[in-house]
């Protein structure tokens, strides 16, 4: 397989970026962006599900990190951003044959929890409310508790997740959402 260095807006084909929590697909003919998780702990709202890319920040480097924005998925007008972690390889895949996806060559995907046992409640991974922090990056926090997933605000500041934060207490983990902040992750009234 083919390995390079780094992304540019001159590049074509499709590539998996790989970080040490997830992996990433860039197909840069189809122009979208694909993030697979490597476990569980590192699961986020928007993976495996191709997205459309609306503009490159920071293009993918081997020891550096990419910044990718898209639509956020189910609402158009509001831009999504995603920065990987640190970059460890970038290597060609297959091109991607639409009619099979589990042609040679696809990436596995991580099974965080089957759907069943979150239905008929709000799930970050699964079914996301339409809470007011719905549109900021997630990122999983293995130090809290059991784990616990936070949304990242404008500030830099670690909230937690209003989906994840109900599954938490209804587990009895009754300071799930103690952290400190500026008050902006409170709702608008």
């Amino acid at each position: 397989m083919e390995q390079v260095d780094e992304l540019t807006p001159e590049t074509g084909g499709r590539w998996a970026v790989e970080t040490r929590s997830s992996v990433h697909v860039w197909d840069l003919d189809a122009r979208t962006y694909t993030r697979l998780p490597r476990t569980p702990e590192a699961a986020m709202a928007i993976d495996a599900t191709p997205q459309p890319i609306t503009g490159v920040a920071a293009w993918p480097r081997v020891g550096g990190a990419s910044l990718v924005l898209f639509d956020e998925p189910g609402d158009p007008d509001l831009e999504h951003w995603h920065k990987s972690g640190t970059i460890l390889a970038i290597t060609r895949l297959p091109a991607a044959d639409p009619a099979d996806p589990s042609a040679a060559g696809a990436l596995p995907l991580v099974n965080v929890h089957d759907p069943s046992e979150c239905a008929g409640r709000g799930c970050v991974i699964h079914h996301p409310s339409q809470h007011h922090m719905r549109t900021w990056p997630l990122n999983w926090r293995a130090d809290l508790g059991p784990g616990a997933m936070e949304r990242i605000c404008p500030h830099g500041i670690g909230h937690p997740d209003p989906d994840d934060l109900a599954w938490q207490v209804s587990q009895g983990r009754t300071h799930a959402g103690v952290h400190g902040c500026d008050g902006c992750c409170a709702p608008p009234t």
